[in-house]
């Protein structure tokens, strides 16, 4: 069995971290959308202005809810890293992530 060297782990943290950060912006463009619009019409249209028109409402999700899960598995794998530091990024951007799925989900319904 071999040893997993940390830092190879360290470079796929970041990874994650950009993942979940992307992720978050998605999010926080649609709150600014939201207290930008005067109407829920006019709040989708600058939501939906922001991204490629092919994407649409269920593909930004998709993207999202992809980008929050590969967060959570790069992250879940990048545990193994020895120092304190890095677990507890690791744990955050697990916890997070799980936060932002979850709200996607409940966003669905």
């Amino acid at each position: 069995m071999t040893i997993a060297k940390p830092f190879r782990f360290k470079p796929l943290t970041l990874l994650s971290a950009a993942c979940f950060l992307v992720a978050t912006a998605i999010v926080g463009l649609w709150i600014y959308a939201f207290q930008t619009g005067d109407d829920q019409q006019e709040r989708v249209q600058i939501y939906l202005s922001y991204f490629p028109p092919f994407l649409g409402l269920w593909g930004i999700t998709a993207v999202q809810v992809l980008l929050s899960g590969a967060a959570i598995v790069i992250s879940s794998i990048c545990l193994k890293l020895p120092h304190p530091g890095w677990k507890l990024l690791n744990v955050a951007i697990i916890a997070f992530s799980s936060l932002v799925v979850l709200l996607n989900i409940w966003g669905q319904l």
